[in-house]
């Protein structure tokens, strides 16, 4: 497999990173965050790029609120969902957000979460209609480490949560003949992005496949077919930091 390089998306005020894609109403979108350099009024900002071809992308667009990530968007019965934490020490949260045609983004749950630092979010449907957020938590001001799960029904305003046996980092998710899993980077014996499974009942994150990783890594792009798994992640385990591409047999 051959890549090459489309399109080069730069702004000269901001640090732009952690591009996630998706395809919604026969549009390519791209999402990501951006560092201001001039942090007098706010630090962050999360933005939008549109494209039909992959090539020509429209200028980047604001959503969510100001110093609000909107980490990744998962697309439910023609509409958007996408998590968003606001990375404050003391006063941190995640908000859920939706968005009916791509362009306008509104606060669904302004207040998702609040259990101590966190963050980077993996949002999914199943097949019932269910939502689970996998949430990861930081050991700043807290002790507890460990990763958050959130279920909700439909409209998704009511969640409820379970803390998992492990800590997480950059966590995707996927359901696969009805199981619910991730690539998450786990941090126990050496840091690592893994394919876990979810046990919700249980409360426990089931590693099955380690990729080849290490030190800074994960953040994973995943397409899902019926007998193969596509993943694309970063690691610096080969010394310097470089994008991998994986194909899992899932049958």
């Amino acid at each position: 497999m051959t890549w090459h390089s489309s399109a080069l998306i730069t702004s000269a005020e901001t640090d732009l990173r952690d591009g996630k894609l998706v395809v919604f109403q026969q549009q390519l979108y791209l999402f990501g965050g951006a560092t201001l350099h001039n942090k007098s009024e706010q630090n962050l900002q999360s933005y939008y790029w549109q494209s039909k071809d992959g090539k020509d992308w429209s200028s980047g667009q604001e959503l969510a609120g100001k110093d609000e990530w909107l980490w990744r968007v998962t697309e439910h019965k023609d509409c958007l969902y996408g998590v968003a934490y606001h990375p404050n020490e003391l006063h941190g949260y995640v908000a859920l957000y939706r968005s009916d045609d791509g362009l306008q983004y509104t606060q669904l749950k302004p207040r998702l979460n609040q259990s101590g630092y966190v963050n980077e979010s993996g949002l999914v449907f199943d097949c019932e209609g269910k939502a689970w957020c996998l949430l990861r938590r930081d050991p700043l001001w807290q002790t507890d480490e460990r990763a958050l799960l959130g279920e909700a029904n439909p409209p998704y305003t009511s969640w409820h949560w379970r803390v998992l046996d492990k800590r997480i980092g950059g966590p995707v998710n996927f359901i696969w003949q009805g199981r619910h899993f991730a690539v998450v980077r786990l941090y126990d014996e050496r840091v690592r992005t893994s394919i876990v499974e979810v046990l919700s009942s249980k409360g426990e994150l089931i590693e099955c496949l380690t990729l080849p990783s290490g030190g800074d890594t994960s953040y994973a792009g995943v397409i899902v077919t019926e007998e193969e798994l596509r993943i694309s992640y970063y690691s610096a385990h080969e010394g310097t930091c470089a994008i991998y591409f994986a194909k899992v047999q899932l049958s």
